[in-house]
């Protein structure tokens, strides 16, 4: 600028004005949270000179790389820095160009977009659409590290569910979770078209199928499985996958072969997270099945004459029932097998029984040669029909060599049970001997029988000698089992057994069984106390066993420890009366209760109104036990209850105030999903993840906060949120107690997350004790990043608003500025600035930029650091703040001064701070000549320059400004000419005044300017006579100097002379054609002339881009001509053009060339006297010339 500025002082300028080629006119770019976007633009010239300038863009996002430039081609590189920008913010402003070839602007607008993850998820709502089209794409994006950060971003709970479900075994299961979990989708239900089906007579397996429907896009999972053994499944387990357009149809199979006669029912489950849905399935088979194969037919009745012998033996039914029921089984049995000798001999058996000896005979007779013959080969067969034969013959004979042969057979290897049966009737020792009897019995059993038919003599032989039980063995509890079924115990066994199971080391569930049977049977406390031994010694205090125990207590029963087992099985919802001897008992020896302490002291406290003395005497050990439960940091829905009616401030120390606090924040828990292991409590605030087990359904947790995110994990691993039913209950909560716990622990990381989140339920802190809270929490490692960085925000807001806080500054200076956004950057700033830290508000503004600062208070600061140096320091960042400011309408003398003295710019910018500072009464001599310079390097046709040199001209103007003004209006006006302000010519004719010496162009411009005066001052006279005289000394005539020969006689050759003026590019070449067409030429109007004719002279160049040629000629002589322009070895023309000599041109003087015109004018009037006059005035002025010069 300073070099062109030179030249145009010393009178050097370029005819054309320079123009730029912008390869963009706007720029519009899409781009990306935390983002850094490098562009480029091209400032070229139109032609081959030079171009030099400097761009602005005045925005610290928008970065001019490379801000100055000169050459033909220039390339313009710039950065965009969107990380303290955020969706969908819109940067918008200008590049301004300043340069010699003029100021262009170029518009941007930059828009923000949340950033992608994968490239193709900017955003929830886009991720959401993604998983809906494409989840192998949304899994990758679900596990990538970017998700939190540029999809959740801020969001603290889609955080929290995020970490809490990313810990799950299945990303599918996962990620639909977490959709439904931040109210993203709906859940994914499953339906079904039919929940019974019927089917009739199936004579072979069955294929069918039912619809099933899910009712809405996303994972789901459905587990299959049947009850019943004719129903085959396909599969076991769908996913959505499976689902064509969410429908698909489940196929089964009916095994036709494995249904029953009559009605078979039967279902099909489909269970998923949310439902368990069941399709009934029917088979109604009423058709008779084929016909039973014989043998299993003759099984079947066996089998009903055993039972029919046990009802008879145990004297339920008559003998006379028992051998007419048995005679049709046996009858219906031969229908199906009439060659059984077994069945023969068993009739005859009953024919014996109903004393029909005869037909018995006769049967017995039937078998006995093909019994005899096969003895060897069916020796249970033979002795079977010993048996039946004896029976009949009843004779001792018989009888004894029946007994001898079966005795053998037994002994002698083929000791089988049926033997032994037979010899227990017909083997008179063993009547005589029962623990003979007992004994062979047991043989049999550990040999393997498991007959009812030995169990029933082994039974008859203990009811008659019960102590013969002395031991509980597998034989002798099956025995008894057997009894107990079929209620067959008398009570001296059950005595005996009952002795015998006191002395039982484990718990046994027969042994229990049976004397539970026992008991109910003959209420005897003998029995009643063996029940409670045995579950006392087998540890049993399931609420099962309650009654139990509760009877003994009521039976006054004396076993060790009943008492404490009555309350260890005590049922959860028991609202009875506990008995008053437990009650006593309890009083003083609490620590009996164990874990069910508690449990024990809460049910004193429901019935405190009912029973007072017995609260009274139990007041002292449910202290004494709240203070220990204390201690151990116990809590369920029992011990809460002993705290909250017992426990005060004054009985809690110091030491117990942890355990305290973490018992006021105690939950029990209780899923309705027997799959659920474990409970996570995941808090916004702390990075640790909770774990709590889950025991039958239920889990105690401990939960800080009322907004704690609760998540589940089954046993394969599985996390859910949403879609686990649970339901959740405080256990204890006392608003005293809290208070004092709370107050004693104030800093205590878990007091300060459940105050701080009843604090900021509004977002905002309010006083400054929840300010310290926050600050304190802060401190905290644990403290999650997200988390903290919104505590940081919220304090930031705090202070904003309250900046006289003592303990504030403190605080701030541990903030890491580049966690913050471009909001709460600014709001940082502004604190600052409110309490001064003027040397925090310049490292942010150096860092992050001062756009969107409050410009009121970035007003304050400017004006600080302004007056801090005493307006000396030249700073760029203080000059871009400070125009900023100026902006908004914000500014005084001070930021007035300070842009006049340093701030460059835009042309328009820079005059409207110059007009201010007038309005201000502040005059800028810098601003002014920056102003002045700049207008002239950029070539602007702003009017205002005149006004602005105006006053700059008064302060005192440097040469080369005042030069370089001159000559560039005066150029702009002669050369060029453009409309200049009237007021320049006033600054020109006080140049000139002054100034001789400045450019000719100058004094050509200004005997221009007032030739078209019609009046001039005599100064204004005086000043152009001796402007013409001293141009026409260097030859250097316009015509208009002309007009000036009505004040005062012009110079000769001035008067004499016509002058043709030409413009074009100063490096052209100009040549006039001209021809001279007097009075006596012989060419008319319509007359064209040949080249030949014209006379071809370059034109004389005056001034850059300004030609000129004079010619002599007399009135009444015209001249033709035209312009040959010759640029780069070619030629053009101009039209052809002429003067004319008339009376409007010609000087009428007493020269000798005003006489000789005046005398052609005189002949144009034929007034011949006149011309004689001027005739002889002529010849007077032409010999006086000659003798002066002879």
């Amino acid at each position: 600028m300073k070099e062109l500025i030179g030249k145009l002082s010393r009178g050097k300028i370029e005819y054309l004005s320079k123009k730029l080629i912008i390869s963009v006119s706007e720029i519009n770019i899409d781009m990306y949270e935390k983002e850094v976007y490098k562009g480029s633009f091209d400032i070229d010239s139109a032609d081959e000179s030079t171009i030099k300038g400097i761009v602005y863009s005045f925005n610290s996002n928008f970065k001019i790389i490379n801000n100055q430039f000169i050459g033909r081609y220039n390339k313009i590189n710039y950065e965009i820095n969107s990380k303290y920008l955020e969706a969908p913010d819109t940067l918008k402003g200008n590049i301004s160009i300043v340069s010699n070839a003029g100021e262009v602007t170029i518009p941007y607008e930059i828009h923000i977009k949340s950033a992608k993850v994968n490239n193709s998820v900017d955003g929830i709502f886009s991720f959401v659409e993604l998983a809906k089209n494409d989840r192998d794409e949304a899994r990758k994006v679900f596990l990538s590290s970017d998700f939190e950060d540029l999809i959740l971003k801020d969001d603290i709970r889609s955080h929290l569910v995020y970490k809490g479900l990313i810990m799950g075994a299945d990303v599918n299961r996962d990620m639909e979770e977490f959709l439904v979990s931040v109210n993203k989708k709906k859940p994914v239900h499953l339906h079904i078209e039919e929940e019974t089906k019927e089917y009739g007579v199936l004579e072979e397996p069955y294929s069918d199928s039912v619809k099933l429907t899910l009712d809405n896009h996303g994972f789901a999972e459905v587990k299959i499985s049947t009850d019943a053994d004719f129903i085959t499944s396909f599969k076991e387990r769908l996913t959505d996958e499976d689902f064509a357009g969410n429908v698909y149809e489940f196929d089964y199979l009916i095994d036709s072969d494995r249904l029953h006669a009559g009605n078979n029912y039967g279902k099909i489950t489909f269970k998923t997270i949310y439902e368990t849905l069941e399709l009934k399935i029917v088979v109604k088979n009423t058709k008779e099945k084929v016909i039973k194969s014989n043998k299993h037919e003759v099984k079947a009745a066996l089998v009903e004459l055993n039972r029919l012998y046990m009802q008879f033996r145990l004297h339920k039914i008559s003998i006379d029932r028992w051998s007419e029921e048995a005679l049709e089984i046996i009858e219906k049995a031969r229908a199906y097998d009439d060659k059984s000798v077994f069945l023969k001999l068993l009739q005859a058996q009953i024919y014996i029984i109903k004393k029909r000896g005869d037909e018995a005979k006769y049967l017995i007779d039937s078998v006995a040669d093909e019994v005899v013959e096969n003895k060897d080969k069916d020796i249970r067969l033979y002795c079977y029909y010993l048996y039946v034969k004896t029976l009949h013959k009843r004779e001792l004979e018989q009888t004894l060599h029946a007994t001898k042969q079966i005795k053998k057979y037994y002994e002698n290897g083929y000791d089988k049970w049926e033997l032994l049966w037979i010899l227990l009737y017909i083997d008179t020792s063993y009547e005589n001997n029962k623990s003979l009897k007992l004994a062979r019995i047991k043989e049999q059993f550990n040999l393997g029988c498991r007959s009812t038919l030995i169990y029933y003599e082994a039974l008859y032989v203990l009811n008659k000698q019960p102590v013969l039980l002395r031991v509980i063995n597998d034989f002798e509890l099956l025995v008894l089992n057997f009894g107990s079924k079929y209620d067959a115990i008398e009570y001296r066994l059950a005595i005996q057994f009952s002795e015998i199971a006191m002395l039982e080391k484990k718990f046994r569930p027969l042994v229990f069984n049976i004397l539970v049977k026992l008991y109910e049977k003959y209420k005897d406390k003998q029995i009643l106390t063996a029940i409670i031994s045995v579950l006392i010694r087998g540890n049993m205090t399931d609420e099962k066993y309650f009654g139990y125990y509760s009877l003994a207590v009521d039976e006054d029963i004396s076993v060790t420890r009943l008492f404490e087992y009555y309350v260890l099985s005590m049922p959860k919802d028991f609202d009875g009366t506990i008995k008053n001897t437990v009650l006593m008992y309890y009083v003083y020896n609490g620590n009996l209760l164990y874990d069910r302490e508690g449990f024990f002291y809460s049910k004193i406290i429901d019935n405190k109104d009912k029973y007072p003395n017995v609260y009274k005497n139990y007041k002292k050990s449910m202290e004494s036990y709240a203070l220990l439960a204390l201690r151990e940091g116990k809590n369920d829905e029992y011990t809460s209850k002993v705290y909250k009616d017992v426990l005060v401030p004054a009985m809690i120390r110091d030491e117990n105030v942890n355990q305290l606090i973490d018992i006021l924040s105690s939950y029990k828990i209780t899923v309705k999903n027997k799959e659920i292991s474990n409970v996570y409590v995941l808090y916004k605030e702390i990075s640790e993840k909770f774990t709590f087990p889950v025991r039958n359904e239920t889990a105690y947790i401990t939960m800080y906060t009322d907004d704690a995110n609760i998540l589940f994990m089954d046993i394969n691993g599985n996390v859910y949120q949403e879609s686990v039913d649970y339901e959740i209950c405080k256990l204890y909560d006392d608003k005293d107690i809290k208070e004092y716990a709370f107050e004693s622990q104030s800093s205590s990381l878990f007091v300060l997350i459940s105050e701080i989140s009843d604090v900021l339920k509004e977002e905002k802190i309010r006083t400054r004790k929840d300010a310290a809270m926050v600050k304190n929490l802060i401190s905290y490692d644990e403290i999650r990043k997200e988390y903290k960085k919104k505590l940081v925000n919220y304090l930031i807001d705090y202070y904003h608003e309250n900046p006289e806080d003592e303990e504030m500054e403190e605080f701030l200076d541990t903030i890491k500025i580049s966690g913050l956004t471009r909001e709460k950057i600014n709001k940082l700033a502004e604190i600052y600035i409110a309490i001064g830290r003027y040397d925090r508000v310049t490292d942010i503004i150096e860092k992050y930029g001062y756009r969107g600062i409050d410009t009121r208070k970035l007003f304050k600061y400017c004006i600080r650091m302004i007056r801090k140096d005493d307006f000396d320091l030249e700073d760029d960042l203080l000059v871009e703040c400070a125009a900023y400011v100026f902006d908004d309408k914000k500014y005084n003398e001070v930021i007035l001064e300070y842009l006049c003295k340093y701030y460059n710019g835009t042309t328009s910018k820079m005059l409207e701070i110059w007009r201010i500072s007038k309005e201000f009464d502040f005059e800028s001599r810098d601003l002014e000549e920056r102003l002045i310079a700049q207008i002239l390097f950029t070539g602007n046709k702003l009017g205002s320059i005149s006004t602005i040199y105006d006053s700059y001209y008064k302060k005192g103007g440097i040469e080369m400004i005042r030069y370089a003004y001159m000559y560039y209006l005066s150029y702009e006006y002669f050369v060029r000419e453009n409309e200049v302000d009237p007021l320049f010519f006033k600054h020109l004719t006080d140049e000139i005044i002054n100034d001789f010496k400045i450019m000719d162009l100058c004094k050509v411009a200004f005997l221009k300017y007032f030739s078209e005066k019609d009046e001039l001052s005599e100064n204004a006279v005086y000043l152009a006579k001796v402007c013409i005289d001293y141009l026409a000394k260097k030859k250097l005539i316009f015509d208009f100097y002309k007009k000036y020969a009505k004040y005062f006689n012009i110079p000769s050759e001035v008067a004499d002379k016509v002058t043709i003026i030409y413009r074009t590019e100063p490096k052209d070449k100009v040549i006039i054609n001209y021809y001279i067409e007097t009075e006596n030429s012989n060419t008319d109007e319509d007359d064209i002339l040949s080249e030949s004719e014209y006379i071809s002279d370059e034109m004389k160049r005056c001034f850059n881009g300004l030609y000129a040629k004079s010619f002599t000629l007399f009135y009444g002589e015209k001249i033709i001509y035209y312009i040959s322009n010759v640029k780069d070895d070619k030629m053009t023309f101009s039209d052809r053009l002429e003067y004319v000599m008339d009376k409007n041109n010609v000087i009428r003087n007493n020269s000798r060339y005003g006489i000789i015109n005046e005398m052609a004018m005189l002949a144009d009037k034929k007034e011949k006297d006149e011309i004689v006059k001027s005739a002889n005035r002529y010849f007077v002025e032409k010999n006086l010339i000659d003798k002066l010069f002879d």
